[in-house]
């Protein structure tokens, strides 16, 4: 956000980005070199100007706003430094947007963003973690373990199965995904347990060692993210962003017609994202 006022604390309105020098840079190695991402600027309200960018590398990027001399302005060599760490821990998909934790707590302006966007990897995994499942839907290949060497079921590690492009059964060593050894979905085996698992249509033998007998290629898992799956990502971002202005705790309930607070928690889960995490917790039928 870069605000311009005149000296006499009037507002400057209907400026545009040829009015500034705008420059953004990232580290690369140990220098700064120019980004190639694209810079815009935009009035939100008379004086408050929004810049805005979309980092592309994992990299430190500076933003750099300065308006030009010609407006007059009291400190016309003011620098704007908007410094951003773009892909941290991991690289998504996430479970939610900044866009819309903004949207849903009701935050404006941009000065949470940096802090939003740190957060959403790290909320990501603990929800992900506490159901013991990856959400967003992709394509992988997985090698089910079966539950004893005489194989019926087997469980996949993304529901809900979306489609399957290959299913192979290799009961020799070395193992063999080959025309020899593939199943034939309708006819060797279905898809059942609300989209969690593959059953068999007769029950398969292998003898020990069982690791990668099975090996199936499928797309698995959830686009759009469900709702309140979303909801209770947010909450549990929501909860470290308030602990971040130096609170050790966060409060349960809030009664209404009175303010009164109660259940004092300490870890980051509201009771609401508890109770999401129960539903999809990933659990194996035996």
């Amino acid at each position: 956000m870069v605000t311009v006022k005149l000296a006499n604390g009037t507002a400057v309105t209907g400026l545009t980005g040829a009015n500034f020098t705008i420059t953004l840079r990232r580290w690369s190695g140990t220098a700064l070199v120019t980004a190639s991402e694209t810079v815009s600027l935009a009035e939100l309200s008379s004086g408050d100007y929004q810049v805005t960018y979309t980092p592309t590398v994992a990299a430190l990027y500076v933003l750099g706003v300065v308006p030009t001399n010609a407006l007059n302005l009291p400190n016309p060599d003011d620098t704007i430094q908007d410094d951003v760490q773009a892909g941290t821990s991991s690289t998504g998909p996430y479970l939610t947007t900044r866009a819309a934790v903004k949207t849903a707590f009701g935050i404006a302006g941009d000065d949470l963003d940096a802090a939003i966007d740190a957060l959403l990897p790290q909320v990501t995994d603990q929800f992900q973690g506490e159901c013991g499942r990856v959400f967003a839907q992709a394509t992988i290949t997985e090698y089910p373990e079966p539950l004893s060497s005489v194989v019926s079921r087997l469980f996949v590690a993304r529901p809900p199965i979306v489609s399957i492009t290959s299913l192979h059964f290799s009961t020799a060593l070395p193992r063999a995904y080959d025309a020899t050894t593939l199943l034939v979905e309708g006819t060797d085996f279905i898809v059942c347990d609300g989209d969690q698992s593959i059953e068999l249509a007769v029950p398969l033998f292998v003898s020990r060692p069982i690791a990668k007998s099975a090996r199936l290629i499928y797309s698995g898992g959830y686009a759009p993210i469900p709702a309140d799956i979303e909801r209770a990502v947010q909450e549990i971002l929501a909860v470290k962003l308030y602990k971040a202005t130096g609170k050790l705790y966060h409060f349960a309930n809030m009664t209404a017609a009175d303010g009164s607070l109660q259940g004092a928690r300490f870890d980051d889960m509201t009771p609401n994202a508890l109770a999401v995490a129960g539903r999809y917790r990933l659990s194996v039928l035996t």
